[in-house]
């Protein structure tokens, strides 16, 4: 029903109204955004679309306010290109760390949205990772290593991080951190279609096995 009422109203609507209210969406849409640059980038289109719609419309303080907006957008984008960021792997010995039951704590609301069934079991061979991003816990990784595959139990990454680049460093970088403990696949389920199309971007091959999904990386492949 509301995609119809939409498709009216566009319908009802010029061209030069479709770029003020595209303009419109596009800021107020980057102000959901957790990812900041994301929201820059969204940002940017929407202020430089609302710019025109100024220009076009000879309403000028809306053209160089959204033209400000814009040049700021792509001032910090530019920085944040050239800014070198600083990962690290922290590895947690043992299930019952203070720290990660804190950070879980913290976050478990968040994971459940991606990991709906997780619970930290009392295992003592898990594996458990914080990869670090410039000294902030950028993400979580828990596994169980059974024979040469390690089986994901979560792979959550913090809202402020989810540009694959924790993934690529964990899984690429340092994949030599699997090896020295004999594993040559990673192993995960899909447990939430986000996660399931953030592993497919990071390199892992989708394995159907009737109504189960199975997602696979071989980390040394060839």
């Amino acid at each position: 029903m509301w995609s119809v009422f939409i498709l009216i109203l566009v319908f009802q609507m010029d061209l030069l109204q479709i770029v003020g209210y595209t303009g419109s969406f596009l800021i107020a849409l980057s102000l959901t955004m957790n990812n900041l640059v994301k929201l820059r980038w969204i940002n940017l289109f929407g202020a430089a679309t609302f710019a025109c719609y100024g220009y076009i419309i000879d309403a000028y303080p809306v053209m160089i306010l959204n033209s400000i907006i814009a040049l700021t957008d792509l001032f910090y984008l530019g920085r944040m290109y050239r800014q070198r960021e600083y990962f690290d792997l922290l590895k947690i010995e043992h299930w019952s760390s203070p720290y990660l039951k804190r950070f879980l704590r913290f976050y478990m609301e968040d994971a459940k949205r991606f990991f709906p069934k997780f619970s930290l079991p009392e295992d003592e061979n898990l594996l458990i990772i914080f990869v670090m991003r410039n000294l902030k816990p950028a993400g979580l990784f828990i596994g169980q290593i059974k024979n040469e595959e390690c089986h994901v139990l979560i792979d959550y990454v913090t809202p402020e991080f989810r540009d694959l680049k924790g993934g690529h460093f964990l899984m690429e970088t340092k994949r030599s951190f699997f090896s020295e403990r004999g594993v040559k696949e990673i192993v995960s389920q899909s447990f939430s279609p986000q996660h399931e199309r953030y592993l497919l971007q990071i390199g892992f091959d989708l394995d159907e096995d009737g109504m189960n999904k199975v997602l696979r990386k071989n980390l040394f492949p060839g």
